[in-house]
């Protein structure tokens, strides 16, 4: 019995010595960051600068401020995404994904700074811009719009400032308590910080769902207060999701090529990233269906207009690229295993569900830029794209330079999380 005792034991200490040499420094550090962040930085000041410039020149204030705020509801729905995984992560216990967690964490702890980046427009707008954006706060629909006075309860500069407030320390709360119990179990290794984090993700989950949905009625659908609809907040989720799991696959696979998380992150994760972005492709789907059939079917004035706008003037041909962008396109390839197995193959295809997912921001706001109160010539799609496309790589610059800052200051992995082994070891049969 003791001669079994000791083989045991000593085959417990190689595998805890395997373990060991899995997490050298050089392999759980990115050290590499300062020029990144310099690029990305960069990239942000000519991005954001250009569309604020173009407020100055023909394509208008109007037209840049929508499409700075089209970016930053792209960007704001990554960071929310990584919030959600981080929260299921730790309600459903899930061992394989111990590895990735830290990178959702990092993404989860920039919520509350694009969403302060995200209220500037509605903020200059209440204060400044007497509604340029976003109608209900403009005077002229303020005076006998017997639709706003019917919402003004819910719509009013007070109330409006008070949920910013609100959703900003709900997921501050949110994201510093549970990278903090992240990161305090690196130190100390205390496995009841595990509990603590699931606790924290059960009412977290609430309070994430509400806030989200709410956020959403109030950054994206009020920017029209004549449309209303019941799936708004579960598709701005769906979108969040989406394109959460796409992010985290272009943090994960340039750090693979740099030589770090050397079988931390396998194929076998890799597999199951490949799942959850095929799921959420069809969720996203199933969502944006449901809502378009629902406002279809009601045939409400209200709402049916909201789609009305967005199906002329050249607008229609986004609409078939989402419906088959969004949907087809990753669909038919993430079908495949080899694909979901390849992190070349879905580092393309996360790149793709990025492109799509600021085509569908674009979709949203954009056409808000005619829909007013006067006639006024169309703006096409294409008209001063530009301004659009320096929004949106501005603000990923932005962002990416605040990501690269917070990935080169904080192990790549949950070092001392109990489960860490389980996912080392994590084999995908399915």
């Amino acid at each position: 019995m003791s001669s079994i005792a000791t083989h045991e034991h000593d085959a417990v200490l190689h595998h805890d010595q395997s373990h060991e040499h899995l997490l050298r420094e050089s392999n759980i550090r990115y050290t590499g960051g300062a020029s990144l962040s310099t690029l990305f930085l960069a990239v942000a000041v000519v991005g954001l600068g250009a569309t604020i410039a173009s407020a100055f020149l023909y394509t208008g204030k109007l037209h840049a401020i929508a499409s700075f705020q089209m970016a930053a509801m792209g960007c704001l729905a990554m960071c929310l995404g990584g919030m959600f995984f981080t929260l299921v992560m730790h309600l459903m216990a899930a061992g394989w994904s111990i590895t990735l967690r830290r990178q959702f964490e990092n993404l989860m702890v920039l919520a509350p700074v694009m969403l302060v980046v995200a209220s500037i427009v509605p903020l200059y707008d209440l204060f400044i811009g007497n509604g340029s954006l976003y109608l209900w706060m403009n005077s002229q629909y303020q005076k006998d719009n017997i639709v706003l006075q019917e919402k003004i309860a819910f719509l009013n500069p007070s109330f409006f400032c008070v949920r910013l407030m609100l959703y900003f320390v709900v997921w501050s709360i949110i994201a510093f308590k549970l990278s903090g119990y992240s990161r305090r179990q690196d130190e100390t290794g205390d496995k009841w910080l595990s509990n603590k984090a699931r606790f924290t993700s059960a009412w977290g989950m609430l309070a994430f769902a509400l806030t989200t949905a709410f956020a959403s009625f109030d950054l994206l659908m009020s920017m029209d207060f004549r449309f209303f609809s019941t799936m708004w907040g579960v598709y701005y989720f769906a979108s969040a999701a989406f394109s959460g799991i796409a992010a985290l696959v272009l943090i994960v696979v340039p750090l693979r090529r740099a030589g770090k998380l050397e079988a931390l992150v396998t194929a076998e994760h890799f597999h199951d990233v490949g799942k959850l972005m095929f799921t959420f492709t069809v969720f996203w789907a199933y969502i944006a269906f449901s809502q378009y059939f629902l406002i279809w079917y009601s045939n409400v004035p209200e709402e049916t207009a909201w789609y009305l706008v967005r199906k002329r003037d050249g607008w229609q041909f986004v609409f078939f690229l989402l419906a088959i962008g969004h949907f087809v396109v990753p669909f038919l390839i993430l079908l495949f295993r080899g694909v979901k197995r390849s992190p070349t193959a879905l580092a393309v295809v996360a790149m793709w569900m990025l492109f799509i997912h600021f085509t569908d921001m674009f979709f949203i706001v954009r056409p808000m830029v005619t829909t007013r109160f006067t006639d006024s010539a169309p703006l096409t799609p294409m008209s001063g794209i530009w301004v659009d496309l320096a929004a949106v790589f501005g603000m990923l610059g932005l962002l990416g330079f605040l990501l690269v800052r917070r990935v080169s200051s904080v192990p790549l992995i949950p070092l001392r999380d109990p489960r860490l082994p389980e996912s080392i070891e994590h084999k995908n049969y399915i």
